[in-house]
């Protein structure tokens, strides 16, 4: 328990307390020094804020007499003199010999070396500063083996996990990974297989890359409502020259110098496509995309039909490397994007969002 946990502090924790009259530092519940000032705003009674929001739990009065508590900031002058206050770690007892001013207690507090923490292995509780090294050999800690990833407690490893063990594990994992890897090939197979049939009935005009759009070189431009017969929501785009002038490193540009787009689309929330009528379908094959700050930026892509959601696929989208992402998906009226994640930026002090992620490329197809 630390002083930010207590209710007052101790009088003689206070290594200056000649010098003070500790009759207005006083509070009315604990009889302790004030932590944490507040005071009823009827009769300026202070109390520690632990003390009168414990004592509220069971009644709303003030304890000193009004018929009802309405808390303040405690007079200017206590917190004042509070504030010359000199006092002690709670953990003096463990060996701290800091001595702090009021306002410096509770962080110092909270960082203190001289606090018991348990042990995440033994459960034991260990000052904070010989914690480091009492894990480093503490038997009950779990380790996990380089070789084959089992987990153990220190004390028990060389018992129950002997070389045998760790071979046996090592070739289960093998065999396991050797059939996801078949399982992996044999659905890129089958996904390269669908595209090429699909390339012979696509035409250049069911390649969605964004160029026929007008060139603005001076600002981003929102996608026109209604565009290649479908309409359009919350999708921005921009040109080759904007992104190399406003954004050089971005992944913006990066995008545009691995393709041969002129223009890129992209959004940083919830955008859509859909038919722009009642009973009008569309097959969307694929698309290509990217991230422009981040990696691992999630695209979770929906389907729907008729407002019910009938396709969900989430993508892993890389920072400024375009990937294809083939879906085949089919009589679907509208297609939903939602880009999520927060991994470390590339650039720091860009100004746009970190979720913005870049279409460079859709293939619709049987827009009916």
């Amino acid at each position: 328990m630390t002083s930010t946990q207590q209710k007052g502090l101790s009088r003689d924790r206070v290594s200056n307390s000649s010098d003070f009259n500790f009759t207005d530092l006083e509070c009315a519940l604990c009889h302790e020094v004030l932590w944490k000032p507040v005071a009823c705003q009827l009769c300026e009674t202070p109390f520690c804020h632990p003390c009168i929001h414990q004592q509220l739990k069971t009644d709303l009065k003030c304890p000193n007499g009004c018929n009802f508590y309405i808390e303040r900031k405690c007079p200017p002058f206590i917190s004042k003199v509070l504030s010359r206050l000199q006092i002690s770690c709670f953990y003096k007892p463990n060996g701290c010999q800091q001595v702090l001013n009021y306002d410096a207690l509770e962080k110092h507090e909270f960082e203190c070396q001289y606090q018991l923490v348990p042990c995440s292995g033994c459960e034991l509780n260990i000052m904070k500063t010989d914690l480091t090294a009492h894990q480093l050999t503490c038997k009950a800690i779990k380790v996990i083996c380089k070789d084959c990833r089992l987990v153990y407690k220190r004390g028990e490893f060389s018992k129950k996990h002997p070389q045998n063990i760790c071979l046996r594990e090592q070739i289960r994992q093998l065999r396991e990974e050797s059939v996801e890897n078949k399982s992996t090939i044999q659905m890129l197979t089958n996904q390269i297989h669908d595209l090429l049939s699909w390339k012979n009935r696509i035409s250049q005009e069911n390649i969605i890359t964004f160029d026929d759009l007008p060139s603005m070189t001076e600002e981003t431009i929102w996608i026109p409502p209604i565009y290649k017969g479908l309409k359009w929501s919350k999708m921005v785009y921009m040109t080759r020259e904007y992104a190399a002038a406003t954004y050089p490193t971005s992944g913006y540009m990066a995008a545009l110098i691995s393709g041969s787009n002129h223009h890129i689309a992209f959004f940083n929330e919830e955008a859509s496509i859909s038919r722009d009528g009642p009973n009008k379908i569309f097959s969307l094959i694929s698309l290509t995309a990217c991230a422009a700050w981040n990696d691992n930026l999630h695209l979770t892509i929906i389907g729907y039909k008729d407002s019910v959601k009938i396709k969900t696929y989430t993508s892993k989208l890389t920072f400024g490397k375009p990937q294809i992402v083939l879906l085949q998906w089919q009589n679907i009226d509208k297609i939903v994007f939602q880009p999520t994640g927060d991994t470390a930026t590339h650039l720091e002090n860009h100004e746009l969002g970190d979720t913005h992620c870049i279409i460079t490329q859709l293939i619709i197809d049987e827009l009916v």
